[in-house]
């Protein structure tokens, strides 16, 4: 076999390898669908109870936020409706099937009880892969007056932290009333900040009344910041997916992410394409007020779309959820944070990373600890009780090759270097080529 063939072969051979590579980080699997939610009952009678009295309204019951832990699929269910028996729940695996029934976490009590102390509307969560926290955000009651059920009180909103290691609450702070009003909320999404690898802050977009809240785990205080950033835009007064139609005109402040140096919060409205960041370092200092946030708001661009889920990788990739569709926009960029900051910073790089036929809406997406994207995929709208012979909600995932944003374990040493002795030697390969071709011609 003469140089210039083989030196062919091995090119062929690399190029299939990376086009393998790219292909398979695109990947999408359905790892569970439903046509409708159910749970894991305690017997039989009991389920026929709470169908018989309105405690579970099967096409009421729809998906909310995703976090993935040691196995464990945790999934959100919020009561916007009636008919919601469980608002946190864990997918319980099943190996005859893909619609595997949905286990409230910690146990029924706490999903059930009618006492400020239980979980009454929970959305937003978040899972410290270091040390198997779980922090637990519930908005206390239904946002809408018209589905709370007749004698259920007004509870308040808290933050539950929870140890999944040893299945017991750590902490709960109970928000002021200064700070998450007495009015109509929804705390939508939460994000952790850390500093020396411990969590400091959680920072908690109301997608209701436009605020993003703050929470000091050390001082167990919390405060909030209003910003014309927040508010819905002009404009975006309707969104529609498989000709169904929802109004969102009146939702601000949704989607969330922060950036894996800790130093910028990414947030977006809902009813709106605006990408916003301000400086954690603003955040963190409860002596802030509107000015100093306003001074230091900055727009980095337009998304590409509509949507609500976002999560920020290691690598500085922030992954968002669009209509059908899952984007992934590059966030690096050579701003100095010591520097007056300028009120724009243009991010360019956006690319489509996910755009399958089973796609609808994107509520919620977070990365494992293996660089799985997940996310949660459902229909725009509610379901309707006749509509139980389709598919309507999804946990997917995709290969991105990527940590999350605070996953801060090591790469084993020994999968590293095999990985760059293999990149090594396939250079060297081809630079042996390249000089076999070029000494056969000079002969």
């Amino acid at each position: 076999m003469g140089p210039s063939l083989m030196c062919s072969l091995l090119c062929v051979l690399f190029s299939v390898q990376l086009c393998h590579s790219a292909k398979h980080s695109y990947d999408t699997d359905v790892i569970y669908r439903w046509q409708f939610l159910d749970y894991e009952w305690p017997d039989a009678e009991t389920r026929s109870q709470f169908v018989d009295n309105g405690s579970y309204i099967q096409h009421n019951n729809r998906l909310g936020n995703i976090r993935v832990f040691n196995g464990s699929v945790y999934v959100t269910v919020p009561r916007l409706r009636k008919g919601v028996p469980s608002t946190l729940n864990v997918v319980v695996k099943q190996n005859d099937t893909d619609s595997p029934l949905l286990r409230p976490f910690p146990n029924w009590e706490i999903n059930q009880g009618t006492s400020c102390d239980h979980f009454r509307f929970v959305n937003a969560l978040e899972i410290d892969p270091n040390t198997g926290w779980m922090w637990i955000v519930d908005t206390g009651y239904y946002p809408d007056d018209s589905v709370r059920p007749e004698g259920e009180v007004k509870c308040p909103a808290k933050l539950v932290i929870f140890d999944l290691n040893t299945n017991k609450v750590l902490h709960e702070h109970v928000f002021p009333g200064l700070v998450v009003g007495y009015g109509t909320f929804y705390l939508s999404d939460i994000v952790l900040d850390f500093t020396d690898h411990e969590v400091t802050h959680a920072y908690i977009t109301d997608m209701y009344d436009w605020k993003l809240i703050v929470y000091d785990h050390k001082m167990n205080f919390s405060y909030s910041f209003v910003h014309p950033s927040m508010d819905p835009e002009s404009g975006f007064s309707n969104i529609t997916i498989y000709n169904k139609t929802e109004t969102i005109r009146y939702l601000g402040i949704r989607g969330i992410a922060i950036s894996p140096d800790f130093n910028f919060v990414y947030y977006t409205a809902l009813a709106g394409l605006r990408m916003f960041r301000i400086p954690t370092s603003v955040l963190r200092d409860f002596k802030h007020d509107s000015v100093d946030f306003a001074f230091n708001t900055q727009k980095v661009g337009n998304k590409r779309s509509l949507g609500e889920g976002m999560y920020c990788s290691q690598k500085n990739n922030l992954f968002y959820g669009a209509p059908r569709a899952i984007y992934k926009w590059s966030l690096a960029d050579t701003v100095d944070v010591s520097l007056p900051l300028p009120s724009n910073v243009t991010y360019s790089s956006q690319s489509l990373v996910v755009n399958e036929e089973e796609l609808n809406w994107i509520p919620s997406l977070t990365i494992d600890v293996d660089k799985n994207l997940w996310f949660t995929n459902r229909p725009l709208s509610f379901v309707s009780e006749q509509n139980n012979s389709q598919w309507n909600y999804f946990v997917m995932r995709t290969v991105i090759g990527e940590k999350g944003y605070m996953d801060f374990s090591v790469e084993s040493k020994g999968l590293v270097q095999g990985a760059v002795i293999y990149q090594l030697s396939v250079y060297i390969l081809l630079i042996s080529c390249a000089l076999g071709i070029l000494l056969s011609h000079v002969q």
